[in-house]
């Protein structure tokens, strides 16, 4: 696996602080939008809850254009 194709299949991992500081919401909004959906659904690390950023700026992009 070369470089090019290292960089192409990193995700960035965001914590619950990193997304509502980038929507400016609470921590206890971005949980329970993502519970009802309105959020793409976390990943379980162990006791770690991470978001996909690149899932996060799909929803950003898609209401934006609402």
């Amino acid at each position: 696996m070369d470089i090019k194709e290292t960089q192409e299949t990193q995700e960035t991992l965001l914590t619950v602080k990193d997304v509502s500081t980038m929507l400016k919401l609470s921590p206890r909004h971005i949980v329970n939008l993502s519970k009802s959906g309105k959020l793409p659904k976390p990943i379980k690390l162990g006791f770690s809850t991470r978001w996909r950023n690149s899932e996060l700026q799909a929803v950003i992009r898609a209401l934006s254009k609402k």
